[in-house]
């Protein structure tokens, strides 16, 4: 298992966000989503249900265990997520339909969500191990959190971790040959958010706001698709829970900053050029877009610039803690994957 290497100075997640997050962008909204009815929690209350799922019985009893997650890109699997990890146990995030069934053996638990189908004949390796559906739990501490106020006493009480613990274990995307799994620690994961508070400083800010559209189950996903944007003070506007293609969330839930591969950034930015002019159809929101993943072609970058939307393409590993390298507004060059940090 190959291990994370780390950039700045030693500090855990708990702490990072509780310093720099949580606490700075207090009575700002931290993410919205709509189950039914429109739910919108501040930084403070998010703080706050971290604590309180890192307290959960489960993850309070023990430290540096294994906990598999699986299912799809909502508030609630953030939130179990960061549970984990700030409960100084070591998060899974695992793709339900293929997952390592050696791996899965390790785990002392999986937290999954009941809506998303795993592949027919997993049902079994699923079954070996101690399950918890997360969304039916998150329900009513989110409830909770929701009617009480919130004096921010709860994160205060998480203890710290050892910032060269292992948080995560996170699956490489196999481009470089059969997949692996590698070992990120906590430093390893603030190093990577304060790496994009420096590229994105004159960028990104607390009037800005994302839809996440990536899977779970690899790095990128949860460093840059949801952790930087928290940095940021951003809103996560998830929309409506439910299945609908990536153009249908982006109209919905009007984001001013689009994070995630660069078929997707095509895709998008296609759309727009297509229906320019065209009332109600241009996604007029998007101002910015970070592609990644895979290599961002010359016509894409110019077709944003021609738009008005910058648009900055990075490179990175799985164990670089996702970035490696990026473009900012400061140093950008088309065909480039920016400056190696």
């Amino acid at each position: 298992m190959a291990s994370c290497f780390s950039y700045f100075g030693r500090m855990d997640v708990i702490s990072f966000l509780r310093d720099n997050v949580f606490s700075l962008y207090r009575d700002a909204i931290a993410l919205s989503y709509s189950d039914g009815e429109l739910v919108r929690l501040s930084y403070a209350q998010l703080g706050e249900l971290v604590a309180r799922g890192a307290d959960t019985e489960e993850l309070s009893q023990c430290s540096g265990k294994l906990f598999g997650i699986y299912g799809n890109n909502t508030p609630q699997w953030l939130l179990q997520c960061l549970s984990i990890i700030c409960s100084g146990n070591i998060a899974v995030p695992m793709d339900s339909e293929n997952p390592d069934k050696e791996l899965l053996k390790r785990c002392a638990a999986i937290y999954y969500d009941s809506k998303v189908r795993i592949r027919p004949g997993l049902t079994n390796t699923y079954r070996q191990r101690k399950t918890v559906d997360y969304v039916k739990a998150w329900s009513r501490i989110i409830t909770e959190v929701l009617q009480g106020p919130i004096a921010g006493q709860a994160v205060k009480c998480v203890a710290p971790c050892d910032p060269s613990s292992t948080a995560l274990i996170a699956t490489t995307s196999g481009t470089t040959g059969p997949r692996k799994y590698v070992e990120i620690t906590h430093e390893n994961i603030v190093s990577a958010l304060l790496f994009s508070r420096r590229v994105f400083n004159n960028t990104l800010g607390p009037s800005d706001s994302t839809c996440p559209i990536m899977p779970t189950h690899h790095v990128y996903s949860l460093i840059c698709g949801l952790l930087d944007p928290l940095v940021f003070g951003m809103e996560l506007r998830y929309g409506a829970l439910s299945e609908s293609s990536v153009i249908k969330r982006v109209g919905e839930t009007e984001p001013t900053t689009i994070i995630g591969v660069s078929a997707t950034a095509n895709a998008l930015l296609k759309y727009m050029a297509s229906n320019e002019g065209s009332s109600g159809c241009t996604l007029p929101s998007v101002r910015t877009i970070v592609a990644g993943g895979s290599p961002l072609q010359d016509k894409v970058d110019k077709k944003a610039q021609k738009l008005g939307i910058g648009i900055y393409c990075g490179y990175g590993l799985t164990e670089c803690a996702s970035v490696a390298c990026c473009n900012s507004r400061q140093h950008k060059r088309v065909g480039s994957v920016g400056k190696i940090i």
